[in-house]
């Protein structure tokens, strides 16, 4: 790993997106276990938005370098969910390429989520070879690891067939991790949602984020998953200016 990241100074206890205000933002801490929780805004559905995708991309990026630099910059983390559909993939692709291109680290996105893979699709990138085929032993790691960009690359999940839960077992039990950390100066691991073996791989990471949607994910599901993880940070998308429906649900509960 590189040097620590220089990141930009912030006010303690500062809420990098206007979603909530800071009181409701420790509230909904403290509910999910006491992590930190950061706040990334989308701007919904943009399918066909050829004009406005690169805005979209930049603000979102801008959007979880604010998130990283509230963390305290950590450089090795997996992003998961509690169900699909939450934006999990999206939030992933947007913190590598804050590592990258905001930070300037050498950075590896890691295609963990093995059942449905859709970061090379979204990047433009071949779907293989990856990590299904290095976990076989089919194909070196550095041979598969695809380099979009000066600082970033990409190991997507590769030729998989039925073997995905198989092949995530491999990669808990194995040393893969270990070798992913010493060729970047930054990963981003793709995880599957927590559920199934989607726990094991989280549990390799040094620092996993929670990824879950303000208009949709149940406010059950997002406790069970705060508290397995140990008080993860989290990131709420597709929040909008008000406190979202759920979120002040579990606010009411607590008073």
């Amino acid at each position: 790993m590189s040097a620590e990241m220089k990141l930009p100074r912030r006010q303690r206890g500062a809420v990098p997106f206007s979603v909530v205000d800071n009181a409701s933002r420790q509230a909904l801490a403290a509910e999910l276990g006491g992590g930190e929780t950061t706040f990334a805004h989308l701007l919904g559905p943009h399918a066909g938005l050829q004009a406005k995708q690169r805005e979209l991309w930049g603000k979102l990026t801008e959007e979880c370098s604010s998130a990283l630099a509230l963390m305290g910059g950590p450089p090795a983390v997996g992003v998961t969910s509690c169900l699909r559909g939450e934006g999990r993939s999206t939030i992933s692709i947007a913190l590598g390429l804050a590592q990258s291109f905001r930070y300037g680290r050498t950075t590896l996105l890691v295609e963990a989520d093995l059942e449905k893979p859709s970061l090379a699709k979204t990047l433009g990138a071949k779907a293989g070879p990856g990590l299904a085929d290095v976990l076989r032993g089919h194909h070196e790691l550095d041979s598969s690891i695809q380099w979009i960009g000066k600082k970033l690359g990409l190991l997507p999940a590769g030729n998989v067939g039925a073997d995905a839960t198989r092949l995530l077992a491999r990669f808990t039990g194995g040393e893969l991790m270990s070798e992913l950390v010493q060729r970047s100066d930054a990963l981003v691991v793709d995880l599957p949602p927590f559920s199934g073996p989607g726990v094991g791989v989280a549990r390799l990471c040094p620092r996993v984020i929670l990824v879950v949607r303000a208009d949709s994910t149940p406010v059950e599901a997002a406790r069970r998953a705060a508290a397995e993880l140990e008080r993860p940070p989290v990131i709420i998308n597709r929040a909008s200016a008000d406190v979202p429906r759920w979120m002040r649900s579990m606010l009411r509960d607590r008073r």
